[in-house]
């Protein structure tokens, strides 16, 4: 094992401790197409050795600090992490991204795992010239948590304080008069560990009712696909972090899309879907191949990581990726 790879491995478990999107990355940077991104990905699961982590983009050691190149930090009223958080009433200046001067709203709502895309829907506003508000709040999952009203999901946040939150997104989502609301996040368990498998037919029934509840306000409704995340169950004892720096050849912790994909999101939101008449983006070939899901993607010589952890991509490679995911939005708004 080079010495090199064991020096960033503490760089990368600390860079993890920091709380995820304090920023996002300026919509500045020109990425591949999703066809030539796609092509990226397979390419880039072959390679069995691990890049040099002081090269990549980022290099492991600036993802130590919150702050993205040329970034700016997320205003807190619009990803809160209190328990009395209400959208704020400016939401259409103090919570834009994108094309900040365009007519056309985009409204992105979710937990973390929505909060992960900022970067990338700033860069589609950009291209497609809508305006993008966030509206979001860790933990709080925009289809809410099976979990009883008084469980503390993140920080001192209970169930009932993302219910309300929830509730009143939907009501600022309807003023806001949006061309489309992308609503994205995990499928939360019972109890306390995340990782375990989320029951299929309570998450089917609470994501249908949240997106009923947008379409009742007559607004149209897409749905992220799950990420492809390391799980302590299906992926015990591997991180992007230690693989990164341990692990040789690096394929053995590029697993396939299956063992990555949470089957309850996987499953539950396609038949959402279906059911409810909304679009899923499917994402899965940003992150993986047919046969595996992709820790770096390199591109020109230059290796992309891909993680912030093991459940959220990184706001430089959301960044990167915002011109293949605008040609997915291009027909929904």
């Amino acid at each position: 094992m080079d010495v090199t790879r064991r020096r960033t491995y503490a760089a990368l478990i600390g860079a993890v401790t920091v709380v995820f999107s304090a920023s996002v990355a300026a919509a500045t940077s020109v990425g591949p197409s999703a066809s030539t991104l796609a092509s990226f990905v397979a390419s880039s699961v072959t390679v069995t050795k691990a890049p040099d982590l002081t090269t990549t983009i980022p290099p492991v050691l600036s993802m130590a600090t919150p702050a993205a190149p040329e970034g700016r930090r997320i205003p807190a009223a619009c990803y809160p992490n209190t328990p009395a958080a209400r959208p704020p009433a400016g939401a259409a200046t103090t919570c834009a991204w994108g094309d900040r001067t365009a007519k056309r709203v985009v409204v992105l709502t979710g937990d973390s795992q929505a909060a992960m895309w900022l970067s990338a829907l700033s860069v589609a506003g950009q291209t497609l010239h809508f305006k993008l508000v966030m509206l979001a709040e860790p933990g709080c999952a925009p289809w809410g948590s099976p979990n009883p009203a008084g469980f503390v999901i993140f920080s001192n946040v209970t169930v009932a304080n993302c219910d309300a939150w929830r509730h009143a997104v939907v009501a600022a989502s309807a003023a806001l008069h949006p061309a489309l609301v992308i609503m994205a996040g995990r499928a939360y368990p019972h109890g306390a560990d995340q990782d375990v498998t989320a029951p299929l037919g309570d998450f089917e029934a609470r994501a249908s009712s949240a997106v009923a509840a947008y379409k009742a306000a007559g607004l149209k409704v897409a749905l992220f696909s799950a990420f492809p995340s390391y799980n302590s169950h299906r992926t015990p004892g591997l991180t992007p972090a230690y693989c990164l720096a341990y692990v040789t050849p690096i394929t053995t912790c590029e697993l396939s899309p299956a063992t990555m994909l949470d089957p309850t999101s996987t499953v539950g939101l396609r038949a959402v879907a279906a059911s409810e008449h909304v679009a899923l983006v499917n994402v899965t070939a940003m992150f993986c191949s047919k046969s595996r899901c992709a820790l770096f993607v390199r591109a020109s010589g230059v290796s992309h990581l891909v993680y912030f952890d093991p459940v959220h991509m990184n706001h430089w490679y959301s960044n990167w990726i915002g011109d293949a995911l605008a040609s997915k939005l291009t027909s929904l708004i």
